[in-house]
C-alpha cells in the first residue's frame, strides 16, 4: 500500500480501501523484457513504480511510461487483446492487477475509477486522432 500511495492515482488511498488492492502482485522486469505483446489477450492492468516501459506498435515506439503511469485498462474494459506491445527499457518494478482485481478496483474505489476513466477517454481520443 505504501508503494502505491507514491503513485498519483493512488495518493489518497485510505486504509479502508485496502480491499481494492489486496489481490495485486508486485512484478520485476529486467531491461529488455517484454511485459506483453500486441495481439495477446489482455489479462492485467499495470501501475509502473520504477523504471520505464516503452509502448510500441509494429511501426515503432508510440509512448514511454514512466513511474506513476498506469496502463492496460482499455483492452480490459473492451475485452480485446492488447493493441500495442510493452517492453522494459531498464529494470522495472510494477504492481499488476489481474483482471478480476481490476474490476474490483473499479467497483470499490470510485475516485480511482473516475481517474482511470478520464485517462481512458484521453487515450482513446489520442488513438482516434492518430
Amino acid at each position: 500500500m505504501g508503494l502505491l500511495r507514491k503513485v498519483p492515482l493512488f495518493a489518497n488511498l485510505q486504509e479502508e480501501d485496502k480491499v481494492c488492492i489486496e489481490a495485486t502482485e508486485e512484478r520485476q522486469l529486467a531491461a529488455g523484457e517484454m511485459l506483453f505483446q500486441e495481439g495477446e489477450q489482455a489479462k492485467n492492468f499495470f501501475v509502473l513504480l520504477v523504471g520505464e516501459i516503452s509502448v510500441s506498435k509494429k511501426h515503432g515506439v508510440v509512448a514511454r511510461n514512466r513511474p506513476g503511469a498506469f496502463f492496460g485498462e482499455i483492452p480490459l474494459l473492451l475485452g480485446t487483446p492488447y493493441m500495442m506491445s510493452a517492453r522494459a527499457e531498464c529494470d522495472c518494478q510494477l504492481i499488476v492487477f489481474p483482471e478480476e482485481s481490476f474490476w474490483k478496483l473499479l467497483r470499490l474505489c470510485p475516485a480511482i475509477s473516475a481517474e482511470i476513466f478520464r485517462a481512458m477517454v484521453t487515450r482513446l481520443r489520442n488513438i482516434e486522432g492518430s
